[in-house]
């Protein structure tokens, strides 16, 4: 059987548009998702006031349509603010947001996940927490939860369809 691409030929450059505007962002998403995640995960394992916030917003974005969270902040939240997003940042904005919660729990999985062993030897030998973090705890929780975060990536790229119920044409 061969397949007859002159059908198509002529909507390759819409669909090569379209591809781009996919990327563009879930690109933006990843990497202000993968920020804010990994902020999150720290952030939302506090007992504090700090720490309630972030779970309420990671609860919030994880227990809502992403449809929902979409055409609330594009469309409802101009009428009660004022302010008008393009559709650009909207998604940029929302796709960010969810992928961060999403991606915040998957880290704190990960974190937790982590002998205390090792902080409590670390912080034994004199090294600052940040440090801790950053060469002892992210590492290794991050190669433990490398195949969730790329499944997270995968959905990400496939949930931006949702973009076109704001007017985008991807």
């Amino acid at each position: 059987m061969k397949i007859d691409f002159t059908m198509i030929q002529p909507y390759i450059p819409y669909l090569l548009r379209g591809t781009y505007v996919t990327l563009q962002i879930a690109a933006m998403a990843a990497i202000g998702g993968s920020t804010l995640g990994l902020l999150f995960g720290f952030a939302g394992r506090r007992k504090d006031l700090l720490g309630m916030i972030i779970r309420a917003i990671v609860d919030f974005f994880r227990g809502t349509p992403l449809v929902f969270q979409l055409m609330f902040f594009h469309l409802g939240l101009p009428q009660i603010t004022g302010w008008v997003p393009t559709i650009m940042t909207s998604a940029g904005i929302v796709f960010t947001l969810n992928s961060a919660s999403y991606l915040s729990e998957i880290l704190r999985a990960g974190i937790e996940s982590i002998d205390k062993g090792q902080s409590e030897a670390a912080i034994a030998l004199g090294v600052r927490k940040l440090d801790i973090a950053i060469h002892i705890i992210i590492p290794q929780a991050i190669r433990k939860v490398l195949p969730a975060i790329m499944n997270e990536f995968i959905t990400l790229i496939k949930e931006t369809s949702v973009v076109s119920m704001i007017g985008a044409t991807d």
